[in-house]
């Protein structure tokens, strides 16, 4: 590609611009803050800083964006504290006291016939008064958000070094000031000593629903800022940053962390990519990262991507570089980014990552020759590079150069967080460099697999994940990586015999090979839902071809995309439909008249095998397909009913002979 001739906007120094570092920070303060927990430890009870060296540049740096950061979320989280102070919550509650002389409350008649008869100079009588009490829910809240980010901002404060003199330090101690002048109120003062039984995530959270639901109920009177504490708890419980890129006071940000930023903005946006690429869940930071550890460990069927940030070549990779200093010790080589790329059918390879917060009109010859000298030095092969170059305008160009001597490939990818989509454009072909290398063709899916917001939309997710599997394993199968593959349809062969096998389209015979291929692949604590969904998907994709497609070439079919719908249209099919009426009859009916006419002696083998398959579905399919880690048990098990006991082969024998074998 051409590289533009324009006239850019620069942000002074190699900067950030003023919205390129706002979005920077917005998508890259998770992976802040998870570097500074261990998903082992609750929240309620986890240290706000971690054990490492605190006085090494990384950390420091990282520590003063964690700082600023806490400010932030802590300048929200007093906004809410003022609204909710101006109307605090409260309930009413029976309270147990004593009156002397008269009676002006309601008697509390077992206190005072146990008290009848005994001698007293002053008349007094045990009452049941109902007063106003703030020993609610809502209010423990508020006294734990408090005290959690009181901690907070004392601990990043001090981790970052700030001086007392700064700005960040002043508006620290006035934010410090206001909330301990929150927690010394009437109504939240009494709630100090409940939260001492908030010891874990699952007491927190439990408190949080209690919350919501007051509040949902009209519970109190004042709920709208309850409610909005509750998600900035949720959201510091999950490791989210409670507050959006414009809540930070950029005033007290300087250009000395934009560096240290853009470079982890670019690590997240690479595990984005990848697990886009791969169809999978975005991987989570692992917890040993600020040890020392791979800082994103990515899994997947056709094999491993770990993501290492700002370690030695040699460790990470393990080779040694060919340069030596004259009196025998190492020449380290530590770039930023570090990719280690594992495939189950072929060989390892290194790739070499290079963020650059510094703009340059022209193609960035000085930092290209300069991770051609890594590779060059560790002897990589093949040769995988890139540059990720920060871009404060709109014009995003992409720039590759190939090993005219070898399979070497180098990309140089400008980039620009502000820019939703085109901004990171380049990152996605990087990514798809590295997904190449597992022998798999990207998958273009839009966003990577997340939680979906209703049951209908999981379902939906599940089947498109079912499909990418297939595409997968198809294209595991045609990169020729599978050694014996041959070997391995033998077998298959032998197992269903000659003329089941001569009789399943090529597509379904690759696709088995080769999910055989993989679950013997497997280590014995990797996940085999890959595998799994691939033999499902054959079985499944018989009787789609050979029913569904066939008696209903003319009909709809948008309401069959999931397995459920087509196995109770087939169950409806066999007992024709006698319970349906009006349009919901209409499928069955179809498939009925199919069955009867070209398939007339297996409705009896059918009305068994739905059964069997729904078994299928539920025992194997829907769990792999809704990301649940399948155990090497799991696929023994599945391969057994497969195989075994003969799921596959009586699935041919009612379906396909009488239609492909004649």
């Amino acid at each position: 590609m051409e590289l533009p001739n324009v006239t850019e906007t620069y942000a002074a120094g190699g900067s950030f611009s003023q919205e390129g570092r706002r979005a920077a920070v917005q998508q890259s303060l998770g992976l802040i803050s998870l570097y500074f927990s261990a998903d082992s430890l609750d929240s309620a009870n986890q240290p706000a800083v971690s054990d490492d060296d605190s006085g090494s540049d990384f950390i420091r740096e990282i520590n003063g964006i964690r700082f600023r950061v806490a400010l932030a979320s802590a300048r929200r989280l007093t906004a809410i504290l003022r609204r909710l102070s101006k109307q605090a919550s409260f309930k009413y509650e029976l309270v147990k006291t004593e009156q002397v002389g008269s009676v002006t409350g309601q008697i509390d008649v077992n206190r005072w016939v146990s008290q009848f008869g005994s001698s007293s100079d002053v008349a007094t009588y045990p009452v049941l008064e109902v007063r106003r009490g703030t020993l609610t829910p809502e209010n423990i809240l508020v006294f734990w958000a408090c005290k959690w980010i009181l901690e907070e901002l004392e601990e990043s404060e001090k981790q970052s070094a700030a001086l007392a003199k700064s700005a960040e330090s002043r508006s620290s101690r006035l934010l410090r000031r206001e909330i301990q002048q929150t927690m010394r109120l009437p109504a939240f003062a009494v709630c100090g000593t409940s939260i001492r039984s908030l010891r874990s995530n699952t007491a927190l959270r439990a408190l949080i629903g209690s919350v919501e639901r007051r509040a949902r109920r009209r519970e109190m009177m004042n709920p709208t800022p309850y409610v909005d504490l509750a998600v900035w708890v949720r959201e510091s419980l999950d490791k989210r940053p409670s507050l959006s890129a414009g809540d930070v006071d950029w005033a007290f940000y300087d250009s000395r962390f934009d560096t240290r930023l853009f470079e982890l903005w670019c690590l997240g946006e690479l595990n984005r990519s990848l697990c886009k690429s791969l169809g999978v869940p975005e991987a989570r930071v692992n917890p040993e990262w600020s040890g020392g550890g791979v800082t994103f460990s990515i899994e997947h069927f056709s094999g491993t991507i770990d993501l290492h940030f700002q370690r030695a070549v040699s460790t990470v990779a393990g080779v040694e570089g060919r340069w030596v200093h004259a009196d025998g010790k190492k020449l380290l080589g530590i770039p930023d980014i570090t990719v280690i790329v594992v495939p189950k059918f072929g060989e390892k390879t290194v790739v070499l990552i290079d963020p650059k917060l510094r703009q340059r009109p022209g193609f960035p010859g000085e930092e290209t020759h300069k991770l051609l000298g890594y590779l060059d030095n560790y002897q990589l092969s093949p040769r995988r590079a890139a540059l990720l170059i920060y871009s404060a305008s709109d014009e995003i160009w992409h720039h590759k150069l190939v090993d005219s001597r070898s399979d070497g490939e180098f990309h140089a990818v400008r980039l620009n967080p502000s820019l939703p989509g085109k901004g990171t454009e380049g990152v996605d072909l990087v990514s798809n460099m590295i997904v190449r290398d597992l022998g798999l063709v990207p998958l273009e899916t839009g966003d990577a697999p997340s939680p979906a917001n209703s049951e209908s939309g999981a379902e939906l997710q599940a089947e498109s994940h079912v499909q990418q599997v297939r595409e997968q394993l198809l294209t595991l199968a045609a990169s020729g990586r599978i050694q014996n593959s041959e070997e391995g349809k033998r077998v298959l062969e032998a197992l269903l015999t000659t003329k089941r096998w001569n009789s399943l389209p090529e597509e379904a015979r690759a696709i088995l090979a080769t999910a055989g291929s993989v679950g013997n692949t497997l280590g014995v604590h990797d996940d085999f839902s890959g595998p799994i969904l691939g033999i499902c998907s054959v079985v499944e994709g018989i009787f789609r071809k050979f029913i569904i497609e066939k008696a209903l070439v003319h009909s709809d079919r948008k309401n069959l995309v999931m397995i459920g719908q087509v196995l109770d249209a087939l169950e409806n099919a066999c007992d024709d439909g006698l319970h349906l009426s009006g349009r919901m009859k209409q499928i069955p009916r179809a498939l009925r008249i199919f069955i009867d006419h070209e398939i007339p002696g297996e409705l009896d083998a059918l009305k068994i095998l739905i059964p069997r398959w729904r078994a299928m579905n539920r025992t194997y399919r829907r769990p792999a397909a809704h990301y649940e880690l399948m155990t090497h048990d799991q696929w023994q098990s599945a391969y057994h009913v497969f195989m075994v006991d003969k799921l596959l082969a009586d699935t041919c024998d009612a379906l396909v002979p009488a239609v492909e074998l004649g």
